[in-house]
């Protein structure tokens, strides 16, 4: 071990280089990190159930819905003129957000009524234009009643919400549209008694990438602050803060370009992966510099690279075992995850 590091100091420089070299080849990927958000994404790809739902989903042409949720718990809940014009004015405008499919657009406004007659039948839509009068909703609220099939799935059983749902064009834009959804609720005329929600397995999953991007810029940057502040506090040198540190930045990034290098999606759980890097490649600088510095005041008298060598020597052994059953612990992770987001996490833990 002693000569091994007698031959790696006296080759520093090239070694540092080369490892430079390496972490940025690997950085070079991150910005083709791609974010998957779904709650598809915790079912394997080759799972049954995944395969036969994204069968039907290519076959019917069906995508995570967006959701825009009207409720009215007034005595006429959603069928009176206030509110059928207020969906009205949500599906027009629904419909003109770009990454939204405008023929897959469906509300109470875009939805036929079928009335068998003496000739056959009569197709005609809910209302257009919407409603004026009470007595026009009520004949809406009558025609919805004998129609079972948007009977709570349309509209509430109890009449008092109703839904706007559209499907969109391309599901990685998620982020963007929900925040266009967003926008459009927050200027919709508002009106007494009702509530708008945006909802739907396709706003989960845009809420989810907000959510997780606002998490990372905000926890992140406290979390290298305050180990900052530990390595200062414990060794009161330049050295010691930056040193640390230019190893958390070379991890992070030989880790998340790895991730992007092998088409792996950057999951809900892994913004927790950066805390679990940052933590884990502090620990192992925090015990070389400390005996480090205890060998150099033990023995004043040695050279920069004898100490270094020394250090390394001593340290070599419970270092690396430490690393070891890191290293276990994490790939029985990956070994048993069963979940793609957990087994990933795992791995490049």
């Amino acid at each position: 071990a002693e000569q091994f590091f007698w031959w790696v100091t006296t080759h520093s420089k090239a070694l540092v280089l080369a490892g430079i070299m390496l972490i940025v080849s690997l950085a070079a990927f991150i910005p083709q990190l791609t974010m998957d958000t779904s709650a598809d994404s915790f079912i394997a790809n080759d799972n049954p159930a995944r395969v036969y739902r994204d069968q039907v989903k290519q076959v019917f042409g069906l995508s995570d819905p967006f959701v825009i949720a009207v409720i009215n718990r007034g005595a006429t809940g959603v069928f009176n003129p206030e509110t059928l014009q207020l969906v009205q004015w949500l599906t027009d405008r629904v419909k003109t957000i770009p990454n939204v499919d405008p023929d897959r657009v469906m509300s109470m406004a875009t939805e036929n009524n079928i009335v068998g007659t003496a000739d056959g039948m009569q197709v005609k839509k809910f209302f257009q234009p919407p409603p004026v009068t009470q007595i026009q909703a009520d004949t809406i609220r009558a025609a919805i009643a004998d129609f079972p099939l948007y009977q709570g799935s349309l509209v509430a059983r109890d009449d008092t919400a109703t839904l706007i749902t559209a499907e969109i064009l391309d599901e990685m834009k998620s982020e963007a549209t929900y925040q266009a959804f967003m926008s459009l609720v927050q200027e919709a005329p508002q009106l007494p008694g009702v509530d708008l929600h945006v909802a739907g397995e396709g706003a989960i999953s845009g809420y989810l990438f907000n959510y997780i991007d606002h998490d990372a810029k905000r926890i992140n940057p406290v979390v290298a602050i305050v180990i900052t502040i530990v390595l200062f506090i414990a060794f009161r040198t330049v050295r010691g803060m930056l040193l640390p540190n230019l190893v958390v930045l070379g991890t992070a990034a030989a880790a998340f370009g790895t991730m992007a290098a092998g088409g792996i999606p950057f999951y809900v759980i892994t913004n927790g992966l950066l805390s679990i890097l940052i933590g884990m490649a502090v620990a192992e600088p925090i015990h070389l510099l400390t005996h480090y510095y205890e060998v150099g005041r033990a023995h004043p008298h040695l050279t920069h690279q004898e100490l270094i060598v020394r250090t390394m020597t001593e340290v070599w052994k419970p270092l690396t075992m430490t690393i070891l059953t890191t290293v276990v612990g994490f790939i029985s992770l990956y070994a048993s995850g069963g979940m793609p987001p957990m087994q990933y996490f795992g791995l490049f833990a």
